[in-house]
């Protein structure tokens, strides 16, 4: 392993020219770049590299296998002590790197460090920072949608989890883990590992210091305007697609009960099917056909991937070392899907592209 040394692990997906900008703010920063591509068909993995040869390492899978499994992949196929997994839509502002590093140099405690990520579209505006989410697996961050002039004071702020487009981890945790969950195929991956690294008796934190800059959602075809997760940030209605709401749901019924104990994934699972049917018929009778149509197709993915659901079940808990006391203190006790909707309305689902 080399001591000391951070790999940058890009994942591309058809990301166009943003993956310039996000590789050039890397170089300098990192020992070593490695770019997975997903089988992209825009040029982009060309492009790549005709710019930066053999500044980076590039790995072709031939077809979009995931985040997770082309995160893996190229995790696995470096050796430095530190990886950063860094979305191509995502630019490291400077000392980013360094300040991240330094952290987890300092703090061995510490697995999975994150910067502050702001806005693009709007640099002044904290995109998120440590996230947490509520008892039904939805993400909130307080911070999110401040300007950056008014964020709290803090060096180092522990997180239940951190958003996965700028996350550095310890190359050992990494493997301690197996890695991404490859059932995840997309949209949850970063909470359920660093849940995992928490319930391994790691510590999961944001660093004040370091900043990024992050689009969001570019690889699903369409850009959020505003924060990911607060996307009324400039008044502009929230725009989703019905594949990201039935695939946010699968993927967090998959997380929940593969890392709660058995006592509190039996509770989740009994409330679970009676709340997203009143959420399925809510939007039915609010004449948001299509979004009622994308919660009931989550049922369809939760029974397909059950088998492996359970065999995954069984892997994370036999490596669990803390309770879950130790995660579930750390979580909102709101419904924060039913306040989002609030602030926000309910999302437009655009016809497909």
């Amino acid at each position: 392993m080399k001591e000391n040394a951070t790999a940058a692990i890009v994942v591309n997906y058809n990301g166009g020219a943003a993956n310039l900008a996000c590789v050039e703010s890397l170089l300098g920063q990192v020992d070593e770049i490695v770019v997975v591509d997903n089988g992209s068909s825009d040029g982009s993995l060309e492009m790549l590299q005709e710019r930066f040869g053999d500044r980076a390492r590039f790995m072709a899978m031939g077809k979009n296998v995931g985040l997770s499994l082309a995160r893996n992949a190229g995790a696995f196929a470096t050796s430095s002590s530190y990886l950063l997994f860094f979305d191509n839509d995502a630019v490291a502002r400077a000392g980013m790197v360094a300040a991240l590093q330094r952290v987890v140099e300092q703090h061995p405690e510490i697995g999975i460090v994150a910067p502050v990520v702001l806005d693009a579209h709007s640099p002044e505006i904290v995109q998120t920072t440590g996230l947490t989410i509520d008892r039904w697996g939805f993400p909130v961050d307080a911070t999110t949608g401040v300007r950056v002039a008014e964020l709290p004071a803090y060096d180092l702020r522990p997180a239940f989890f951190v958003q996965g487009c700028a996350l550095m981890v310890r190359a050992a945790l990494f493997s301690q883990l197996h890695g991404y969950d490859e059932g995840i195929f997309f949209g949850g991956e970063d909470v359920d590992i660093c849940w995992r690294a928490w319930l391994a008796g790691s510590t999961v934190v944001s660093v004040r210091d370091a900043f990024c800059e992050h689009k969001g959602a570019s690889t699903l075809g369409f850009d959020v305007r505003g924060s990911f997760y607060t996307p009324g940030l400039r008044g502009e209605r929230y725009t989703t697609s019905t594949y990201r709401i039935a695939n946010r749901e699968a993927n967090t019924f998959r997380m929940m009960l593969a890392n709660l104990n058995r006592t509190n994934a039996a509770a989740y699972v009994l409330v679970f099917s009676p709340v997203l049917l009143l959420e399925a018929a809510a939007a039915f009778f609010t004449g948001r056909w299509s979004i009622a149509n994308a919660y009931l197709a989550t049922f369809g993915r939760i029974i397909t991937q059950l088998p492996d659901t359970l065999r995954r079940r069984r892997s994370v808990q036999a490596k669990r070392c803390m309770p879950d006391s130790v995660v579930t203190r750390m979580w909102s006790r709101g419904y924060e899907k039913l306040a989002f909707l609030r602030r926000n309305g309910i999302p437009k689902v655009p016809a497909p592209r």
